[in-house]
């Protein structure tokens, strides 16, 4: 079934009737002249029947929704992610790295939540990839992490295999630490909290703010919701806009030409699902080619994410019976064998050779 309205000065548009969207539409006037004309001539065993179907028909209707201009409903998205104080999510994908020493293709998932605008966070990554390069070989691992503030993270590496096995991901180092809930030194949190793929609210409402939108579909179902649905792509100059007022806002340096320059070969397009009622996003998919990494090498991906409880997801807790980590505990050295900095005050330290040299053996693990 088809129906054409007008919203507004918008133009009509051509929507098809799913059972959720009649329920929404549905008018109890059409019922309640047609019975009245029935009810007559109808067997009195029909009327508990009828009375039933009135008695749907007479329901409030739903409220009917403004479809509004795709700019309006972005710049409702990013206001309403600034109020975004928690969410859970699902994120699924592919990626393809390069890099002078290294390449490595593979898969990812990752299904965690956040809480207090970001402060907080829980995921589980699963991963699995094909290593090219120094040693080739296929990985395969499972990572959580929780983050209650920058100074407590804790991770647990619940897996991690290597086929044929790797020095890098020796059978013995990763037996030391896997499954086990570590505490790990503040100093070390920052490559296991997930970087740039948690789903940071401030990092959605940079999306809300720098995407164009190429086609819009309009309101659409969505898992038996609806959603405002559109194909969209990064505009690079509100882009540059946005992060030189964000380093402005923290007080960094920036760089207009060095950063245009990285984003001229950035090829970034997607899709975005937005609740149209609360304006919180619901879905969203990219695929990102040739995004510049650190040390000249590119990473092209592609992803999608489903959103869910916004702003009521479960509060996130520490882990039960943590362990402070200890880089030593990778070592093949006495229990008693710390870094510089775990010393005591006035005992002897490693000499920078001493030092170079254990890393060395670490290297030559096999």
């Amino acid at each position: 079934m088809q129906y054409v309205r007008e919203v507004g000065n918008a133009l009509p548009y051509t929507q098809t009737l799913t059972p959720t969207l009649i329920k929404v539409y549905f008018h109890s006037d059409l019922f309640s002249g047609t019975i009245s004309a029935i009810l007559p001539s109808m067997k009195a065993k029909l009327v508990p029947i009828l009375l039933c179907i009135v008695l749907v028909g007479c329901k409030p209707p739903a409220k009917e929704l403004v479809v509004l201009p795709s700019a309006e409903v972005l710049e409702r998205a990013a206001k309403a992610t600034r109020m975004l104080e928690s969410v859970q999510y699902l994120l699924q994908g592919q990626f393809d790295l390069e890099s002078e020493a290294i390449a490595a293709k593979g898969t990812l998932r990752m299904d965690g939540m956040l809480q207090e605008a970001g402060k907080q966070l829980r995921f589980q990554l699963d991963v699995t990839a094909d290593v090219t390069g120094v040693e080739d070989s296929s990985i395969d691992g499972t990572l959580e992490v929780v983050m209650l503030s920058d100074d407590e993270v804790y991770m647990n590496l619940h897996s991690l295999t290597a086929q044929p096995s790797s020095s890098v991901f020796h059978p013995e180092l990763i037996g030391a630490i896997a499954g086990t809930w570590w505490l790990l030194p503040p100093e070390d949190n920052a490559p296991v909290t997930g970087g740039p793929i948690t789903p940071d609210p401030r990092l959605l409402h940079m999306q809300s703010q720098v995407i164009q939108v190429d086609n819009d579909h309009g309101i659409v179902d969505l898992q038996g919701e609806m959603a405002y649905h559109y194909d969209v792509s990064i505009d690079s100059q509100k882009l540059l806009q946005y992060l030189e007022a964000v380093a402005k806002e923290q007080d960094d340096e920036f760089s207009p030409e060095e950063v245009q320059e990285s984003l001229e070969n950035i090829s970034a397009t997607g899709q975005i699902w937005i609740n149209p009622e609360t304006f919180f996003i619901e879905k969203l998919s990219w695929k990102i080619a040739a995004l510049p990494l650190q040390f000249g090498s590119t990473v092209s991906s592609s992803f999608t994410m489903h959103f869910r409880k916004h702003n009521e997801a479960p509060p996130i807790l520490p882990p039960q019976d943590a362990k402070v980590f200890n880089p030593a505990i990778l070592l093949s050295l006495p229990e008693d064998a710390l870094f510089p900095e775990e010393l005591p005050e006035g005992a002897a330290g490693v000499e920078q050779g001493e030092f170079l040299d254990l890393l060395d053996q670490i290297n030559a693990l096999e």
